[in-house]
């Protein structure tokens, strides 16, 4: 759907609902400028069973926003935004998703960006489902210069690739914001990365936790750079410490011979990585390879 007089699908009373679940080998939702809404708070499902494209498009409304596939879900140059406070955004797909120049936001409710398949994550820590990068990129879940704010709901993202120096989940130059936000990434081919966070900004209420598990490294946090324009002027990780427990958890496990499993990097020139943790919270650092 799409055209360059850029149409607007609007439901009255009732839920929108746009799919191709049943269809053949090309059967996929590809949205290139068009704008979604319904009135009130009602649901917007958008479901591809080969794949799900937005591009230059609006997804709003006052319901829960669900965004569903067995293939790729490919997020450009769009939002996506609920607008009633508590209802959640949903992301789930089988294979890879990657949100790039994009906004993702809702009212307090929950935002999730993962799969339907269970991975493991660093020893001791429960298994977790992921989206799951089997060809291209490499990247289960890939975050790219965009906004994810669930403005005091809870953000969790999980992914997975099975691909040479593959990562799980990676975000890069973007800001995400939540009561509690959770990272969860598994990379075991060679050369693999669970969780990569590069110059990005998590802020959070409550608490962030990063937990990966790869062949090369299990979490690496690449510092942001204050003088190239790309920076988020914001910590790396920054938790309020308004809602108890707070903490900052960074756990990450290599499983290669000669593997890290916590990689902090500001090695880059004029670069940082600032960790603030406020009104007592605390903050691990777990490396195990």
């Amino acid at each position: 759907v799409g055209s360059s007089s850029a149409p607007t699908i609007t439901a009255g009373v009732g839920s929108l609902r746009i799919g191709a679940l049943y269809a053949d080998t090309y059967g996929a939702v590809d949205l290139a400028g068009v704008s979604l809404a319904t009135i009130g708070a009602q649901p917007i499902q958008i479901a591809g069973q080969y794949g799900v494209t937005l591009n230059n498009s609006n997804v709003e409304t006052g319901g829960p926003i669900s965004i569903d596939s067995n293939q790729r879900i490919s997020v450009s140059n769009s939002l996506i935004a609920s607008r009633v406070a508590g209802n959640p955004v949903t992301l789930d797909s089988s294979l890879s998703i990657s949100v790039d120049s994009s906004t993702i936001e809702s009212n307090g409710g929950d935002i999730r960006l993962a799969g339907y398949t269970l991975f493991a994550g660093p020893a001791g820590t429960a298994n977790f489902a992921a989206a799951v990068a089997i060809s291209g990129p490499g990247v289960g879940v890939s975050i790219n210069s965009s906004v994810i704010d669930a403005q005091g709901g809870d953000i969790s993202i999980g992914g997975a690739s099975d691909q040479l120096g593959g990562k799980g989940v990676a975000v890069a130059q973007s800001a995400l914001y939540g009561a509690n936000i959770l990272l969860q990434g598994n990379a075991l081919s060679l050369g693999g990365t669970g969780v990569e966070l590069n110059s990005s900004a998590l802020s959070a209420t409550q608490s962030i936790a990063l937990l990966g598990l790869g062949d090369a490294t299990g979490v690496r946090i690449i510092g942001q750079n204050y003088t190239d324009g790309t920076s988020t002027d914001l910590p790396a990780l920054a938790v309020a410490g308004a809602i108890a427990p707070a903490f900052i958890q960074i756990y990450g496990e290599g499983r290669a011979a000669g593997s890290i499993g916590t990689d902090i990097d500001a090695t880059q020139a004029d670069s940082v990585v600032p960790i603030v943790a406020n009104g007592g919270a605390s903050v691990e650092v777990l490396g195990l390879s």
